[in-house]
């Protein structure tokens, strides 16, 4: 099947089913707007805790998680034990972090870019 790019006005008009001279009339709007609007579809927000637990994912933290685990209950060894989980949460804490300004530059962008289009509509 072609992409809309590659066909004819004529092509895209029987496919949209519209007339390219005069647009589509208010009731076609309506009826059209009933199926449903032709409107970006939002992301829900991913709460920043769940970011934050998504970041114990890798198979590298695990691993680090369970060195420490093991420095601790095994070996004794609090203090480097201890210094391995606060590297580990130090570093989901920035990740997590990371993610969540990477969101908001992506929404300001959105924002700056808004579309605007003009539109026929019964002739007009």
């Amino acid at each position: 099947m072609k992409k809309l790019y590659q066909m004819s006005c004529e092509e895209i008009e029987k496919l949209t089913e519209t007339n390219l001279k005069t647009g589509l009339t208010n009731s076609e709007i309506l009826i059209r707007q009933e199926k449903g609007k032709n409107e970006l579809e939002v992301a829900k927000k991913v709460p920043f805790i769940v970011k934050f637990l998504n970041q114990f994912k890798d198979f590298m933290i695990v691993v680090l998680i369970c060195a420490a685990l093991i420095s601790i209950l095994a070996a004794r060894e609090y203090a480097n034990g201890l210094l391995i989980i606060m590297i580990v949460v130090v570093n989901a804490l920035i990740g997590a972090g990371q993610e969540e300004k990477a969101e908001k530059s992506l929404d300001a962008i959105k924002d700056l870019s808004s579309p605007h289009i003009t539109v026929l509509r019964d002739g007009v």
